[in-house]
């Protein structure tokens, strides 16, 4: 997804701040399997353990409602 490429470029440069502002920009997009792992990963960085948490557990959510149990326990 184009929408994500640079918020995971500002994420492996470990500028999570950014990485979560154009997360935030990316509506959407931002909201799939990549977009939540991003967020979880980039807002722990960040030191915002609740946006993290949060983050895991909806990804957790998503996977286990599309049948995906592996995903599901990498997520949880």
């Amino acid at each position: 997804m184009p929408e994500l490429e640079e918020a995971r470029q500002a994420y492996e440069q470990a500028d999570w701040t950014r990485a979560m502002a154009l997360l935030d920009a990316a509506g959407a997009a931002a909201t799939g399997a990549p977009g939540l792992e991003l967020r979880a990963m980039a807002a722990y960085g960040n030191g915002d353990y609740e946006v993290a948490v949060s983050a895991w557990e909806q990804l957790y959510e998503l996977h286990i409602r599309e049948g995906d149990r592996v995903g599901a326990a990498r997520a949880g």
